[in-house]
């Protein structure tokens, strides 16, 4: 404890002994001030029960001990009002109960404090504020108030790391002169710094340092104490917090413990721009990662990858799919992918025939699609031929390389190997054949097709001409034998068609539970001779409708050999 002089002892000079210093809006900390303001005329107001034990004790120089200020029971009350970057603040103490020499009570000083922000902190950049007050001498507790008017001038700097809050203040504190033959009281120099943890919405704690230095005086000056406190939201923009302070020095008015519980009104700060992206806080998804600037969905703040699609054809511009690919060195999916702006590495793998490795620049921006051409090493050709049976070319041919359509095209690249080659024009029969290609030649293949009736439609294998059984019976008469071959043929060439009907219908003689069996039977029949002929069961199926189905209703023998039929319906393709 200080020794202050027999004199001090008995007769309280007129200073603050009280080193308890709310700040007037911080909502994070307690002594510590920080950068930071409400919006635009919002006000706030808290209420702060302090207890202090001992801040003045007089030793004298024989040891013993007189407790002038022993128990302090002091209320506090703040409030502020922002206007654009200030904030003007009141701080008014009343110090409801005393115990020591004295036993009084009574107000302390009132004072008066302006802050205005220089610089709004994000993470990138340092929160700066200064404050400017005074202290008006209306204090009415002996030993806690001074006679004449005080003021105090501060810089306050703070930032953001991650989620805390850390904060420093450096100030000067002019009160007025008070001598007695042991003591000086005079100026002060103030040092104060925090550390908020701001992790959670509802709730947080802080730790701070808080001191003060006396241009004169020695030991006696010199007020030093550690804070630790935590909040929490009650909602309603209110706040509870608490905090329990321990004195570090043995000055005047610094207690040997604190204890503070605080209830404020905080309303909503002005949203800041921590990242700088020029959208506030409580507008940004990503408050601290700036948003790209790239013109793609700029408004949740947060920088958004590019989503690239890849695409990728062959020599000739044929779309090649079911291709392998990596982006550097990660899978790609056919549904895209998101890639920083920059360049990337794709290689893709057209299923071990067609190949590539590209490199790709990604813009920032919305979403793009690159198409790539994939190339053989030392690929081999086929040029397809198709001809009718006197050797001339068939105008609108198309042909099928491995069941992959090639259209009209003239030739197209593969590796080496063997392969399978059909052709296919209106009005001929469709043909196929194998291939052998080697590397670096090229395989001329010529189809000769034949001229046909049948035609395939989407829905239907038009046959052009009928299939003749015996009078009455189901089995067919060798001049449909051609005609069978043919559709069998074609039906071979199309393997796209998954599911054929084969319908039997009768004409409407006869009674018709004879004819519904003569129809069924006669569709079995054919089934029975594609199968033969190399159709797969699995691809046929035989129905019969009897006379029930009629493509001409007349009861007159034109119309009998209209409705006596076969017809090839396509249920299922490819």
């Amino acid at each position: 404890m200080i020794w202050i002089g027999a004199a001090l002892a008995q007769d309280l000079p007129p200073i603050a002994a009280d080193s308890f210093r709310p700040s007037i809006d911080n909502p994070w900390m307690i002594q510590v001030d920080e950068s930071g303001h409400g919006e635009r005329w919002h006000s706030n107001a808290r209420e702060l029960f302090s207890y202090s034990a001992r801040p003045l004790v007089y030793t004298d120089p024989q040891g013993e001990r007189t407790v002038l200020i022993g128990h302090v029971q002091r209320e506090d009350t703040l409030a502020a009002t922002t206007f654009g970057r200030f904030r003007l603040g009141t701080r008014f103490p009343y110090y409801a109960f005393l115990s020591g020499e004295g036993d009084d009570r009574g107000r302390g000083n009132l004072d008066f404090e302006l802050k205005g922000t220089a610089l709004e902190r994000d993470e990138q950049v340092l929160g700066l504020a200064f404050t400017g007050g005074v202290s008006l001498p209306v204090a009415t507790a002996a030993g806690l108030g001074h006679e004449g008017i005080g003021w105090e001038l501060s810089a306050i700097g703070d930032q953001l790391v991650g989620d805390w809050l850390i904060a420093g203040n450096l100030g000067y504190r002019g009160v007025p002169r008070v001598e007695t033959e042991t003591l000086v009281w005079d100026d002060q120099v103030l040092l104060r710094a925090g550390a908020a943890w701001l992790g959670e919405d509802t709730v947080g704690g802080a730790v701070e340092w808080t001191s003060a230095f006396g241009i004169q005086g020695g030991p006696a000056s010199r007020q030093m104490e550690l804070t630790a406190s935590g909040w929490v939201d009650l909602g309603v923009r209110f706040q509870t917090r608490l905090a329990l302070s321990k004195g570090l020095s043995t000055g005047i008015g610094v207690p040997r413990a604190r204890a503070v519980w605080v209830v404020a009104y905080e309303p909503e700060r002005a949203a800041g721009d921590r990242d700088g992206d020029g959208l506030t806080d409580d507008r940004d998804v990503c408050p601290t990662v700036p948003e790209d600037g790239d013109g793609w969905r700029e408004e949740d703040g947060c920088p958004e990858p590019t989503r690239v699609t890849l695409r990728f054809q062959d020599l000739d511009g044929i779309p090649v799919l079911q291709t392998i690919v990596t982006v550097d060195g990660a899978p790609y999916s056919d549904e895209g992918i998101n890639l920083e702006a920059g360049t990337h590495v794709v290689v893709a793998d057209g299923t071990g025939v067609l190949q590539g490795t590209f490199t790709i620049v990604v813009p920032e921006g919305p979403p793009i699609e690159l198409t790539e051409t994939l190339t053989l090493e030392d690929p081999g050709f086929i040029e397809p031929r198709i001809v009718d049976p006197d050797g001339r070319a068939i105008a609108g041919a198309k042909w099928v390389l491995d069941n992959e359509d090639q259209g009209d095209r003239p030739s197209t690249a593969v590796t080496a190997g063997t392969y399978r080659v059909a052709a296919m024009a209106e009005g001929y029969l469709p043909r196929s054949t194998q291939v052998d290609v080697d590397a670096g030649r090229a395989s001329v293949v010529t189809l000769t097709l034949e001229p046909t009736t049948i035609r395939v439609t989407d829905t239907r294998i038009e046959i052009g001409d009928s299939i003749y059984f015996s009078t009455g019976k189901a089995a067919i008469l060798p001049e449909s034998y051609a005609l069978l071959d043919d559709i069998a043929t074609v039906i071979l060439e199309h393997p796209e068609l998954n599911r054929i009907r084969i319908e039997g219908h009768t004409d409407s003689r006869d009674d018709d539970a004879r004819n519904q069996r003569l129809s069924k039977a006669r569709a079995n029949a054919v089934r029975g001779y594609l199968v033969q002929k190399g159709v797969s069961a699995d691809r046929l199926v035989a129905e019969g409708y009897g006379e029930s189905r009629p493509l001409d209703p007349r009861n007159v023998p034109e119309a009998w050999d209209q409705n006596r039929r076969v017809d090839f319906v396509i249920t299922d393709r490819q």
